[in-house]
């Protein structure tokens, strides 16, 4: 676990390490070897998100694009963290499109799961159960009755977090207090 709290400072100390010095050198001739790589670092992203519009867009971005997948895939550990970390950001992408969290009697009566409201109509609800430990993996689509959900004041980022941590994270004490209320209102009625 600590490895994975520092790993976005390290990462961030090493991209400052790595800006390349023909963009360095050019700037420090000017101003302060310091703000040379800042300036350096932002020159390098920007250099980064052209590429990556480049390759999402259009036939020979896309062909690039799944040729560097299919090598890094390749590669033993490296192409294990990099689906990992793909996962991750479809996972993180897709979380957003999601407005509400609902709990649902589901696989049967007495066993509550929470789910995304994918879609609404009339007088049904499409939801996306996740499943752990990756929201994507093996998710479920299930059509169900409105009066046959509860609501809750969960969002959909507390329902990621709980299921991305199989339920150890701080938000699933969200969703057991939501299920509390939904056991009070069923034992008032």
């Amino acid at each position: 676990m600590g490895l994975i709290a520092i790993l976005p400072i390290v990462l961030i100390f090493k991209a400052f390490e790595a800006v390349p010095s023909w963009i360095v050198n050019p700037l420090s001739g000017c101003m302060p070897t310091l703000l040379a790589k800042i300036l350096g670092l932002l020159i390098l992203l920007v250099v980064i998100w052209c590429i990556g519009l480049f390759i999402n867009q259009g036939k020979i971005g896309i062909a690039l694009k799944k040729w560097v997948i299919s090598i890094v895939g390749k590669i033993p550990v490296i192409g294990y963290l990099f689906r990992i970390i793909g996962q991750v950001i479809n996972t993180l992408k897709y979380t957003a499109s999601f407005k509400e969290v609902v709990l649902v009697e589901y696989p049967m009566k007495g066993k509550w799961a929470p789910a995304y409201v994918a879609q609404e109509y009339e007088r049904f609800l499409a939801l996306h159960l996740p499943s752990a430990p990756s929201a994507w993996t093996a998710p479920q689509l299930i059509i169900v009755d409105k009066k046959d959900v509860v609501y809750t004041t969960l969002s959909p980022k507390n329902l990621f977090n709980a299921v991305l941590t199989l339920g150890t994270a701080e938000d699933m004490k969200e969703i057991v207090k939501e299920l509390e209320k939904v056991k009070k209102l069923g034992t008032e009625n």
